[in-house]
């Protein structure tokens, strides 16, 4: 960014979890409590990469299959949550109904997730839900490019490991 923009222009701020300042870095630096990891905000002063970025709002309906699961993935990264079991309520959660509506046609054009879009009016939010039947395929769908995707998958796959040696040891002892 730096090659492209004028350093006042730049901001960078880093969060990063209590007790794990990094070092050599004093300047915008901020703990934060929920933190698992450090996380590098960049901000960038300047209309004409806003407007970029508002164009490619506007074409995100647009947006060819082989890259709407990545998309999935950074949006479920940011605003989506799943219950423990993997399965019940995966939801992404969105400020607008025209986002959410956009996103539900994004997946409808792959054919393979039922979904429905619930709106909470005292949150002033609206939910997409992928249906529980749908769930843990979703998430192996954008597990590739899911930060977030990879911890459950990986949390699931270490409890079932877990089961599977206990049913072995169950059998196994008389």
């Amino acid at each position: 960014m730096e090659t492209l923009f004028p350093k006042k222009r730049i901001k960078l701020r880093i969060y990063y979890p209590e007790g794990q300042k990094p070092d050599g870095v004093n300047d915008h630096i901020y703990p934060m409590r929920l933190a698992k990891k450090i996380a590098y905000q960049l901000y960038v002063n300047s209309r004409p990469l806003l407007r970029l970025f508002q164009k490619a709002e506007t074409l995100v309906g647009l947006l060819p299959t082989e890259y709407i699961m990545a998309y999935f993935a950074g949006r479920f990264d940011g605003d989506g949550s799943i219950n423990k079991n993997l399965c019940n309520d995966l939801r992404i959660a969105y400020s607008n109904k025209d986002e959410a509506v956009i996103d539900q046609c994004l997946l409808t054009k792959l054919n393979c997730y039922n979904t429905h879009i619930y709106h909470y009016r005292s949150a002033k939010t609206y939910v997409l839900y992928v249906s529980r039947i749908n769930a843990e395929q979703f998430l192996h769908d954008i597990e590739p490019y899911s930060i977030k995707a990879r911890s459950f998958l990986s949390r699931r796959d270490l409890v079932r490991s877990q089961s599977d040696y206990m049913e072995t040891y169950r059998i196994l002892t008389p």
